[in-house]
């Protein structure tokens, strides 16, 4: 039996976007989607990255990107705060990591993620009543993929010590193979979320196993 399942937020737990509700329809911008992604993730994309470790915040980037698409800044942030109080996570997904949590796994959200996710997101899902932590780049000041100089993994190294977890008492949930052989180093087994092996699948399959 694993004591913790990591699993990852964007595109594993969730698969709602920054600014979303705005290539709806009925948005009064729908221009503006398109307009803040290739800023933000294109022209931007290291300021992005260096967003999640916690080197800006999220006030700077929007006023980066405002600059960027002319967007006003206030309109681009409220649009901003709402997205990630808006965030979708299945009802069966909460259902069965319930059902672990029963048996005494303990599920920890992992994400790669910015100081939105614990200003706005975390209180709007109320997702301490699912989870039993979070680790989050921003505060760690490190991606999941991050190592020191020992090649110790600077996003999980502190939690698996803290809590007494050794080589396979755990296992990492994320949509991204990049990470298995870093994660896999760290005694973390691996299971990669695909469109045909997904979350909801994986997650029936480890609750049978246990």
């Amino acid at each position: 039996m694993y004591k913790v399942i990591f699993i990852d937020w964007q595109n594993t737990l969730s698969a709602s976007l920054f600014w979303e509700h705005l290539k709806e329809l009925e948005s009064p911008y729908p221009e503006h989607f398109k307009k803040i992604q290739e800023s933000l993730f294109i022209k931007h994309i290291d300021m992005a990255k260096d967003w999640m470790r916690g080197k800006y915040t999220t006030e700077q980037i929007v006023a980066k990107v405002a600059g960027d698409t002319n967007i006003p800044y206030e309109q681009l942030h409220k649009d901003f705060v709402f997205s990630c109080q808006t965030m979708k996570i299945e009802p069966e997904v909460l259902d069965l990591i319930q059902k672990m949590r029963k048996r005494g796994i303990k599920i920890v959200i992992a994400t790669d993620n910015m100081d939105s996710f614990k200003r706005w997101t975390t209180d709007s899902l109320k997702l301490a009543d699912y989870f039993d932590d979070v680790l989050n780049s921003y505060s760690l000041k490190a991606l999941k993929g991050d190592l020191n100089e020992d090649g110790e993994s600077l996003f999980f190294k502190d939690y698996l010590i803290k809590h007494n977890v050794k080589k396979g008492e755990s296992a990492l949930l994320d949509d991204s193979q990049l990470k298995a052989e870093i994660i896999e180093k760290h005694g973390i087994d691996y299971y990669q979320i695909t469109k045909e092996n997904t979350l909801l699948l994986q997650l029936k399959n480890l609750l049978d196993k246990e």
